[in-house]
């Protein structure tokens, strides 16, 4: 089994190209260094393929693009960099918005699946109580025949379900909720809904558009400097952004640019930019295209917004700690009153 994804192997090839090319080996050389290095047998092929066409004399970036895995971004980006000379500069770009990008994926599954996996095991550990224990419990308390509370009664006949119907019930029910967290935010014409959600929660919301503006300054000012055309740095924006209104906006803005508009017509012809970018960014945006200095500007906006997003993302993290605390002490707790409540009955029927 390998150690690597596909996506991830496809990065490494590119990091230790740069790195390889910088130190001053030369293409063919760097790619049979490489080869050897990586565990995927696709990959390997991939390079075997690149080496054949750079031998027929095909340019680098063809030779990458002609293997169909990497984005339109990273041709473009080699592309440019071998016409002018700039190639190692441009691979270490595409290296870095890798790793930028692998960060901000990182900061955001980081604070969805801390309360998941919280979630997760009170909900195993509530059904294992009421699948082995609660059955028990209800001989004890039916043996003494006494009047049981609501709370007890509930509890009990959820126990009396799942040891009747658990085995198939319990299995129902997690596929059930795999298949809704799958489509709400992995499939791709559903996962809208769940994007939906996650932006109307305030602190999630917050550290979705930190992500998102930061990718849009790191990316969109990266490129902008390499010296890929705006329209064509905009559909890499695009295909890059994970969240549907950031996507119509890139659209938007493309689509204006490549009619002759300026940036800021495009961010005041769509009713949903002040939504996703705040007013001081739109100024400092307009600002930058002004004086004509809106790279440097783009990338000095995606380092802010990184930071941010760190900081959001921990601060998430932190809030939803005692929330969860919460949660677990509150289920703990209605166990421990559905058990008492009845002892406690039964010692005051003894009281004379």
């Amino acid at each position: 089994m390998a150690l690597f994804s596909n996506r991830q192997e496809e990065e490494v090839l590119l990091e230790n190209l740069a790195m390889l090319l910088e130190a001053g080996v030369g293409v063919t050389s760097a790619l049979e260094s490489i080869s050897p290095q990586l565990r995927n047998t696709k990959i390997k092929k991939v390079i075997s393929r690149i080496q054949f066409d750079l031998d027929s004399g095909f340019p680098l970036w063809k030779s990458f693009e002609k293997t169909g895995l990497y984005s339109q971004r990273v041709i473009s980006l080699m592309r440019i960099g071998e016409k002018s000379g700039k190639l190692v500069e441009n691979l270490e770009l595409i290296s870095q918005q890798s790793q930028k990008e692998r960060s901000f994926q990182s900061q955001v599954q980081a604070a969805l699946f801390y309360p998941l996996i919280v979630f997760s095991l009170t909900i195993i550990v509530g059904l294992g109580v009421s699948w082995f224990v609660l059955p028990r419990l209800a001989g004890v308390f039916s043996s003494l025949e006494i009047d049981l509370p609501w709370i007890t009664k509930a509890l009990l006949a959820l126990g009396s379900f799942l040891q009747s119907y658990g085995a198939v019930a319990v299995p129902v029910l997690a596929t059930a909720t795999a298949a809704a967290f799958y489509f709400l935010f992995f499939f791709p014409k559903t996962r809208k809904v769940g994007e939906a959600i996650l932006l109307a929660i305030p602190g999630f919301r917050n550290l979705l558009l930190e992500v998102e503006i930061s990718r849009f300054g790191n990316l969109l000012g990266g490129l902008l400097q390499a010296g890929i055309p705006i329209d064509d740095a905009l559909v890499s924006l695009r295909d890059a952004t994970l969240l549907d209104p950031f996507a119509k906006f890139y659209e938007h803005l493309q689509k204006q640019v490549a009619e002759g508009n300026s940036i800021k017509k495009g961010f005041s012809s769509y009713p949903s930019a002040k939504k996703i970018f705040p007013a001081p960014v739109q100024s400092l945006i307009f600002a930058a295209e002004q004086s004509g200095q809106l790279p440097g500007s783009l990338v000095r906006i995606g380092r802010l917004f990184e930071e941010r997003s760190s900081n959001t993302a921990r601060g998430v993290t932190t809030a939803l700690e005692p929330i969860m605390l919460f949660l677990v002490w509150l289920g703990v707790a209605t166990v421990a009153i559905a058990v008492i409540l009845p002892i406690y009955s039964l010692i005051g029927g003894f009281n004379p």
